[in-house]
């Protein structure tokens, strides 16, 4: 009887405490020189994040996942400026483009991935110590978040990051324009023999 109890304790433990076996697959260029290190360190990271079936593909030399690569794109709807040169895709539902930090996808896999159906996050450069990544949010707009925020942290402050980057862009598209233009006034008037 006391053997049957500890069984039946044990099978009630096991199936309180889901076990979480997530899914990753990582595409990556055997060019690239630094992603191969870049994977290194990830795969320990999403082991211990509950990922145990872990895939990495060469998408230069494997047309079929070149292929893969162009579809999850455009599911996920990732604009030009986010396409990486290198995907991660866990659980099929959450989008890493390019070397991302480790401390912004841990931190995400351990304390918002339950606020996300679908995500996007892209940091291109291959400095680890990159100020910046990028956001996809849900209605389309790319966000800049700082490296130091949490996903969640960027995606919760509205559009105003965006609006204010796309603000300096025009003002300082404005400005080249205006300078042209005075340019372009000042050559007319020379040219007219008002101004000698």
């Amino acid at each position: 009887m006391r053997v049957f109890l500890v069984l039946l304790a044990l099978a009630a433990v096991s199936l309180a405490a889901p076990v979480f076996a997530g899914s990753a697959v990582i595409y990556k260029s055997e060019s690239c020189g630094h992603c191969t290190p870049y994977v290194e360190k990830l795969f320990p990271l999403l082991e211990k994040n509950g990922f145990q079936n872990i895939t990495v593909k060469d998408y230069i030399n494997d047309q079929q996942a070149r292929a893969e690569v162009a579809k999850i794109q455009a599911d996920f709807g990732v604009p030009l400026e986010m396409q990486g040169h290198m995907l991660t895709l866990l659980d099929g539902k959450y989008l890493f483009e390019g070397h991302v930090q480790f401390d912004v996808v841990e931190n995400f896999l351990q304390n918002e991935r339950q606020n996300f159906a679908k995500l996007v996050v892209t940091q291109e450069t291959m400095d680890a110590n990159s100020p910046q990544y990028l956001l996809l949010a849900p209605d389309g707009s790319v966000k800049q978040c700082s490296a130091t925020q949490s996903v969640g942290e960027c995606s919760e402050q509205g559009s105003a990051n965006t609006e204010s980057l796309l603000k300096f862009k025009v003002d300082s598209n404005l400005f080249v324009l205006g300078i042209l233009a005075l340019v372009l006034a000042v050559l007319v008037l020379l040219q007219l023999g008002v101004l000698k």
